[in-house]
């Protein structure tokens, strides 16, 4: 039952739209026809106006917008010394600490090795077991 009202109810939806679509037609259809024609006789020249306003700030734009570009790479040329040596630090302090680190990583990758070669042995079948 839920399928059929869920297959239906978008058909019945726009069904309601239009019928009310018909309604408003019905009541006002010459004030709808006015507002129509007047769009179809203006419209190419509201869309030129339109383009024509757009179009004339363009190179504006693209100027502004080379400007913001060219402010922000000076930017990052002024701060780049700063950005490689924090970097560079950065990397240092992270390869120092691992280096620290090596002798207790390497103990625990030997366990994880060891416990997993182990279980591994112990799920095998007796008959892989060589006599």
């Amino acid at each position: 039952m839920q399928m059929g009202l869920k297959a239906v109810m978008p058909a019945a939806m726009i069904a309601a739209v239009i019928a009310g679509l018909g309604v408003l037609y019905h009541t006002y259809g010459s004030q709808i026809n006015s507002i129509i024609n007047m769009v179809i006789q203006k419209g190419p020249e509201m869309i030129t106006g339109f383009v024509s306003s757009i179009t004339s700030q363009i190179p504006l734009l693209v100027n502004s917008g080379t400007v913001m570009i060219q402010k922000i790479l000076e930017g990052i040329a002024v701060l780049m010394p700063s950005i490689l040596t924090g970097g560079a630090e950065i990397i240092t302090t992270l390869v120092d600490s691992l280096a620290k680190m090596h002798l207790f990583l390497i103990d625990s990758a030997v366990a994880v090795i060891n416990q997993f070669v182990l279980g591994l042995a112990s799920v095998l079948p007796e008959s892989m077991y060589p006599d």
